[in-house]
């Protein structure tokens, strides 16, 4: 996601696979997505700071609807969806505070 007239806005055509473990937490997914998305797009820089974000754009830090750590396992529990069909946000940290 990236900052458009001050929203923040979701990026076309940067979408990556990851394969990461059930219990995955925020400290073990966004290292591996920046690292992959910086691989593939010259424009990141992979030593920027990023934080990971939900499709409605709030951050990750805990499963919606609770006070738990956000855990894959737990967010797909929480939308019911197989884990192929999860999606999350990689954004600059300055843009999310900006947006």
């Amino acid at each position: 996601m990236h900052v458009v007239h001050g929203r923040l806005r979701k990026m076309r055509a940067s979408t990556v696979m990851l394969t990461v473990e059930q219990s995955a937490s925020v400290a073990d997914i966004l290292p591996k997505a920046v690292f992959k998305l910086a691989a593939l797009d010259q424009d990141m820089a992979a030593d920027d700071h990023y934080v990971l974000l939900f499709p409605d754009g709030q951050r990750v830090i805990h499963v919606p609807g609770s006070s738990d750590d956000f855990t894959l396992a737990g967010y797909k529990a929480f939308t019911g969806r197989a884990y192929t069909k999860l999606s999350l946000f990689v954004c600059r940290k300055e843009d999310y505070d900006a947006g």
